[in-house]
C-alpha cells in the first residue's frame, strides 16, 4: 500500500461505477470513462457487494474498516486492498463532477443511458448498416472510421440514407 495514504484522507468513488455479473460466479467492477475505463473481475460476491455499496465519499480508515469487516480479513490485507483500489482509480482524491446535462439524465432516471454515454465517451466508432433497418455501432481503438452513409429514421424505421 502506498505510504502516502493518510487515514483521514477523503476518498471519492470514480465516476460511472458499475458492478455486474461477468460470468457464472464472477463479478465485474468497472469505472471511468471511454478509453480510460478500468475494470477487474472477482469471484468474491462479498467484495463485489461491498464495492457496489461503498458511500460516494469516505475516508481511508473507514474504507479499510468496511473491507476488513465485510471480507473478514486482517487490517493489513484490507489496507493493502484500499491502496490497490486507490492506485487503480476506483477511489479518487477529488470528487468527479458531473456536467449539468449528465445530472439531468439522472433526474429523469436514465442511469443506464448515462452509464453507456460515459463508458463510450471519446471512443472511436462507426455504424454498421448491414442489418438494415437496424443500425449497429462498432467501436474501434486503432482508427477513426465514419459511417458510409448517415442514418435516417422515418416512421420508426431506421437505415442508410438513400
Amino acid at each position: 500500500m502506498p505510504q502516502t495514504l493518510d487515514d483521514q484522507a477523503a476518498l471519492h468513488l470514480a465516476p460511472n461505477l458499475v458492478v455486474r455479473a461477468a460470468r457464472d460466479d464472477a463479478y465485474q467492477i468497472a469505472w471511468g470513462q471511454g478509453s480510460d475505463r478500468e475494470y477487474f473481475i472477482t469471484d468474491s460476491a462479498d467484495l463485489a457487494g461491498l464495492l457496489a455499496t461503498m458511500p460516494r465519499t469516505t475516508t481511508v480508515i473507514d474504507a479499510r474498516r468496511q473491507l476488513e469487516q465485510g471480507l473478514r480479513t486482517s487490517t493489513v490485507e484490507a489496507a493493502t486492498l484500499v491502496g490497490h483500489l486507490v492506485s487503480y482509480g476506483y477511489w479518487l482524491p477529488e470528487p468527479a463532477i458531473l456536467t449539468l446535462g449528465e445530472r439531468s439524465w439522472l433526474d429523469v432516471g436514465w442511469e443506464d443511458a448515462l452509464d453507456l454515454h460515459m463508458a463510450t465517451r471519446g471512443m472511436i466508432w462507426s455504424h454498421d448498416y448491414s442489418g438494415n433497418p437496424q443500425v449497429m455501432t462498432r467501436y474501434h481503438v486503432t482508427k477513426n472510421v465514419q459511417p458510409d452513409s448517415p442514418a435516417r429514421c422515418d416512421g420508426g424505421q431506421c437505415g442508410p440514407r438513400r
